[in-house]
């Protein structure tokens, strides 16, 4: 008879200890997790028409929190990153935006994009940088060339002054500002421009990036003869 009343004393425990399991897991709070995300300014006076460059200008960073359960619904808005930003200042909308919109990848891309990223080769990958137009030869550089790109490193503790170093030698240029055909790409336009997609495998673009950040100033291209000129 004990032993029945163990079992029934166990068994009523178990319960208690299920429905209370259920209980704290009905009423423990949520986990919240926050993201930056691009956006056009909300202060803007009037939209963004449709073939508009866009400026660093139109771009505020809004930080967005949410369940992190629903992290997926928000992947479409482009993260408020700066390189985001450098691939995006000059390229033109594909369609009118309102102040306060959140940018998507199709409001510059449209089907381009897939097409572009087939022309990326085997092992290499496409990133932008920002560059000084008027520090570098950016008016002859163009989609196709190939550039090395120079920065000045700091001198030593001498106040010696700074150094030139090649952080990244014979590159493909990909696209200067939005355009990456040779027959849509103005010369007399270059100047105005202020990113460069390039293509180069990831552990020169890592060696790059390092190097980048203990550069002076905006990093400088150097245009790269063709093997047919006998400058290389």
């Amino acid at each position: 008879m004990r032993f029945e009343i163990g079992i029934m004393h166990a068994l009523g425990a178990a319960i208690a200890l299920f429905f209370a399991w259920q209980y704290y897991e009905g009423i423990k709070p949520e986990t919240w997790i926050t993201v930056e995300k691009w956006q056009v300014d909300p202060a803007l006076e009037t939209p963004l028409e449709r073939g508009t460059a866009l400026e660093a200008e139109h771009l505020v960073a809004i930080e967005i929190a949410f369940p992190e359960d629903r992290r997926s619904e928000f992947v479409w808005a482009l993260d408020a990153e700066d390189s985001i930003r450098t691939a995006l200042v000059g390229q033109r909308l594909t369609q009118t935006l309102q102040p306060g919109t959140f940018l998507e990848r199709r409001y510059f891309f449209a089907d381009t994009l897939r097409d572009f990223a087939a022309r990326v080769s085997p092992g290499n990958r496409a990133f932008s940088i920002a560059v000084d137009g008027a520090g570098s030869l950016l008016n002859f550089v163009g989609p196709g060339s190939r550039v090395d790109v120079i920065g000045l490193m700091p001198g030593g503790p001498d106040d010696s002054p700074p150094v030139p170093v090649v952080i990244l030698e014979d590159i493909e240029v990909m696209a200067v500002g939005p355009y990456d055909e040779v027959d849509e790409f103005d010369l007399e336009d270059a100047g105005t421009f202020r990113s460069v997609t390039f293509q180069a495998p990831p552990e020169r673009i890592a060696h790059y990036l390092a190097r980048a950040a203990e550069i002076e100033g905006d990093p400088v291209l150097v245009l790269r003869g063709s093997p047919q000129g006998g400058t290389e």
